[in-house]
């Protein structure tokens, strides 16, 4: 594939996410219009900080918000000047950092089939959780710099990625994950209970890592006190009292990936191997978390996103996994996009 096709492809959805209504997308109501409406207004950018507006029945100021996306609203609101200018560089910003971060590792994986799970998973919920979905794009650009160990880059990325939705911090959770991962010697093994019996050190570490991110997701007070830390009180708040309970649906969101990991992760090198298995195990925990708050399907995004990773390299080398996978998520798409409604942008209405 061309960079001409890529820059294509990252331009034609943002114009087509930039022509919606405002109904498209529950955010867009919520919060990016009338914080486009309120830099409209302003005659400066100290009295946009300083100007409010009504979310969620609550009374919130701009200088609330993180300050990278209340500039990023300021600046084209003063320089274009439009609510369609606002939600096509917005989706151009969400496009470039994925798609870029696919093209990068090219020589592995295919790129078209990252761009269809991002395309047909992803898509439509960016048009919703925005600021998120801005934030979770350059931590899925900078997993480059995981891959590459170049901590400090990385690092700048989430500290960027955290200026457009503080969730980004989950990034730091990563960063520690595959740092971890990455300075264990591939021929460490340690003694198990059985009678000589060894395992890798690296496959211990991310057991216990899982098994961690299970305890935490599956304990909602210990969830809601590091929510509460990384000030994401709003997702504290969508809990609900009967605890967490089984949920087939966020399963099914979930359990495929781990299934094909299962059969295929040996196709992904060691230290990305080893970090996808927390990220795809991992989500299963998540998955059932969504059932004690309305939020619990945004954390999990965190955990899922690399399935645009994921996805291509364990189909690497196999045509009938590749169609697998394109009709898994042909079915996704109509599912929990079409069927369920999932983030509110199907029927698609032109603004």
């Amino acid at each position: 594939m061309s960079t001409t096709l890529l820059w294509l492809a990252i331009f034609v959805t943002a114009v087509v996410a930039g022509l919606r209504a405002d109904t498209i997308g529950t955010d867009v109501r919520t919060y990016v219009e009338p914080m486009y409406n309120l830099a409209k207004q302003s005659n400066s950018y100290v009295e946009f900080l300083n100007s409010s507006f009504l979310k969620e029945y609550i009374n919130k100021k701009i200088s609330s918000s993180e300050p990278g996306y209340s500039l990023f609203v300021y600046i084209i609101a003063k320089t274009v000047g439009s609510l369609a200018a606002n939600l096509f560089f917005t989706q151009l910003f969400i496009n470039a950092f994925i798609l870029f971060g696919i093209w990068h590792f090219r020589d592995k994986m295919n790129v078209w089939l990252g761009m269809w799970v991002f395309y047909t998973l992803f898509y439509n919920e960016s048009l919703n959780i925005i600021r998120q979905w801005m934030a979770m794009s350059v931590l899925v650009y900078g997993f480059k710099y995981l891959s590459e160990q170049r901590w400090g880059r990385y690092l700048i990325c989430i500290l960027f990625a955290t200026s457009f939705h503080s969730s980004g911090m989950v990034g730091l959770l990563f960063l520690v994950v595959y740092y971890l991962l990455s300075n264990v010697n591939d021929d460490a093994k340690i003694l198990v209970a059985l009678p000589n019996r060894k395992i890798s050190l690296k496959v211990t570490i991310t057991a216990l890592v899982t098994i961690l991110f299970t305890f935490l997701f599956l304990n909602p007070q210990v969830i809601s006190t590091l929510l509460n830390g990384i000030g994401r009180s709003d997702y504290v708040a969508g809990y609900m009292k009967n605890g967490i309970s089984f949920s087939l649906i966020r399963l099914l969101n979930v359990l495929p990936m781990a299934l094909l990991y299962i059969f295929r992760y040996k196709t992904i090198k060691e230290d990305a191997r080893y970090f996808f298995a927390v990220t795809v195990f991992g989500s299963i925990a998540v998955a059932q978390f969504s059932t004690v708050t309305t939020f619990g399907g945004r954390i999990l995004d965190f955990f899922i996103m690399y399935n645009v990773y994921t996805m291509p390299l364990l189909t690497k080398n196999s045509k009938a996994l590749k169609l697998l996978v394109i009709a898994y998520c042909i079915f996704y798409w109509w599912y929990y996009i079409v069927f369920l409604r999932y983030n509110d942008t199907v029927p698609y209405i032109f603004g």
